[in-house]
């Protein structure tokens, strides 16, 4: 949470300062924007190649997690705006592991810078990236309670997360939503080792996939 502070912080201190350096018209360029956005996310971090215990597939399945953060926005010219987002983000997946289903859930700091075009009035797109750092990690077994993993002892998944981010917005003066999608690049885990039927040695890893559908409200 001490990073999640810091980048509020540092935002709203940017908000502030373009607040008192620009008084132009909504929608001029130039003019910035402040404000704090979450909702819930559809996450799975399917695996990277098959996966088969006694010739049985073995798949990963959805998780509903959720995210909050902050968000900074700057018009640029020709319909165009840079936005900038810090939010905190749990991100996750079910395997089957008979006769009990396990869960696990990454906790990151995702910073995702992006460009957003205004397609028509309040309807917006967006691309981009985003670089997630990893906060905690935790594990549940069946109806157990959740467990924080100790990372000095045993690391599931990796420091940090990256990859693209496209997604469509709806604006209305200080109210906006939002669904948006990432698609990881790198490995979001770094694979546990397992020898299969016929005798070889598979590295299993993962990505992350992840939905989201959010609120936002602007504060500046």
């Amino acid at each position: 949470m001490k990073y999640l502070l810091t980048t509020f912080i540092l935002l709203l201190g940017f908000s502030l300062y373009a607040q008192n350096a620009d008084q132009s018209k909504d929608g001029a360029v130039g003019k910035m924007s402040f404000g704090f956005i979450g909702g819930v996310s559809i996450t799975d971090l399917p695996f990277t190649q098959p996966f088969y215990v006694e010739g049985e597939s073995i798949n990963t399945n959805n998780e509903v997690t959720y995210f909050a953060g902050v968000a900074l926005r700057r018009t640029m010219k020709n319909r165009f705006a840079a936005l900038l987002e810090a939010q905190y983000a749990v991100k996750g997946f079910r395997i089957a592991s008979a006769p009990l289903e396990n869960r696990w859930h990454f906790h990151y700091l995702d910073f995702i810078p992006q460009v957003e075009y205004n397609v028509y009035r309040g309807f917006h797109v967006s691309l981009g990236g985003y670089w997630g750092i990893l906060l905690e990690e935790r594990f549940k077994e069946g109806d157990g309670d959740w467990n924080k993993v100790d990372r000095s002892f045993f690391q599931y998944a990796r420091n940090n997360d990256f990859g693209a981010v496209g997604g469509i917005s709806f604006r209305h003066k200080r109210f906006s939503a939002l669904l948006r999608y990432q698609h990881g690049i790198n490995l979001a885990s770094k694979g546990v080792q397992y020898t299969n039927d016929i005798g070889e040695v598979v590295n299993l890893s993962q990505r992350n996939r992840t939905l989201m559908l959010g609120l936002g409200f602007n504060i500046l």
